[in-house]
C-alpha cells in the first residue's frame, strides 16, 4: 500500500560534515539514493554507521541523521542516537508529562503513538503535536498537527476536510475503493504513524479489521478531536503521580543494530 508524498525544499548536503561523522558519502551517492533523498529533504535517514569522537577516542555507533537549515542558511547534521531506553522525561522542558496509561500506549509497538495531540511549549508558543516513539532509536518524537500532510486525494479517493482533521489529530479514517496504478481496488484504514519514513512519520494503510473499524467510528464520533479524557480512564489520578513513578518500571531492551554498508570514509 502506498501514500502520496509532499514536496519539500531540497537542502544542500554538507558533505564534509557528514564525512567527519564517518559517513561514506560517495557510497550513498552510488548505492543508496533513498538515504541521499532523505538528507536532501531534511528527513531522517535509516540507521547509519557513524564515528563519534569522545576526547580524541574514535567510537563506532549507529544513529539516524537529518539535516537542519539554520536562519543563516547553514545546513547542519542533527544526530539521533540509539538510546538504551525511552526517556519519558524528555518533553518536560516543553511542558508535558505522561500519565501511566499514556506510557503504555506509547510503548505499544503496534501503534507507538498517542491517538490524540498534546500541547507542547516552544519558547512560549503553544503548539498541538502528535507524539510517538521511534523504536529503532528509542526516541520520543513529535510532529505539529499543522505539519501532518494529508493530500486532497489518495489513490483516486477524495479526502474531506473532516477526514483530514481526523488524521491530523491522530485518528483513523476508512477509505474504500482505493485504486493503485497496478492492481485491484481495495479498502484501507488510514492514519498517521511514526513508523513511516524512518521515524519521521507519514500516512499508514492497514487492512480493515473489526478493531480498526471501531477506532474509525470513535474518531468520527469525536470529529477527530480526541483528547486525554476520551481514552484515559484514570487520567486525572495518573497525572498526579510523579514522572519518576511513571518511568521506573518502563524499560525496553536495547537492540543489536546491524552495521549498515555505509561505513566510515577512508
Amino acid at each position: 500500500m502506498s501514500e502520496e508524498k509532499v514536496q519539500k525544499k531540497t537542502l544542500q548536503i554538507p558533505e564534509e560534515k557528514l564525512i567527519a561523522l564517518g559517513i561514506n558519502v560517495e557510497y550513498l551517492k552510488e548505492h543508496d539514493p533513498a538515504t541521499m533523498q532523505a538528507l536532501e529533504n531534511g528527513r531522517k535517514t535509516k540507521l547509519l554507521s557513524l564515528t563519534a569522537d569522545f576526547g580524541g577516542q574514535k567510537i563506532n555507533t549507529a544513529a539516524k541523521v537529518h539535516l537542519w537549515e539554520g536562519v543563516n542558511g547553514e545546513v547542519t547534521p542533527f544526530i539521533h542516537t540509539v538510546r538504551p531506553m525511552v526517556n519519558f522525561k524528555s518533553l518536560e522542558s516543553k511542558g508535558q508529562m505522561f500519565a501511566p496509561d499514556e506510557v503504555t500506549m506509547l510503548l505499544d509497538k503496534k501503534t507507538g503513538m498517542l491517538p490524540y495531540p498534546l500541547e507542547l511549549n516552544f519558547s512560549g508558543k503553544r503548539v498541538d503535536c502528535l507524539i510517538g516513539v521511534d523504536f529503532e532509536t528509542n526516541e520520543i518524537v513529535f510532529k505539529p498537527i499543522s505539519n501532518v500532510f494529508v493530500p486532497k486525494a489518495i489513490l483516486g479517493v477524495d479526502i474531506s476536510q473532516e477526514q483530514k482533521d481526523i488524521v491530523q489529530h491522530g485518528g483513523k479514517i476508512l477509505l474504500t475503493g482505493l485504486t493503485p496504478k497496478d492492481g485491484d481496488k481495495y479498502n484501507a484504514v488510514v492514519h498517521y504513524s511514526f513508523s513511516k519514513n524512518n521515524g519521521d512519520g507519514g500516512l499508514a494503510f492497514k487492512v480493515p479489521t473489526p478493531k480498526l473499524i471501531q477506532d474509525v467510528r470513535l474518531s468520527e464520533g469525536k470529529g477527530g478531536t480526541l483528547d486525554r479524557s476520551v481514552l484515559s480512564q484514570n487520567s486525572e489520578k495518573s497525572r498526579d503521580k510523579s514522572v519518576s513513578d511513571i518511568i521506573a518500571p518502563v524499560k525496553i531492551e536495547s537492540k543489536k543494530v546491524a552495521t549498515p554498508k555505509v561505513g566510515r570514509s577512508k
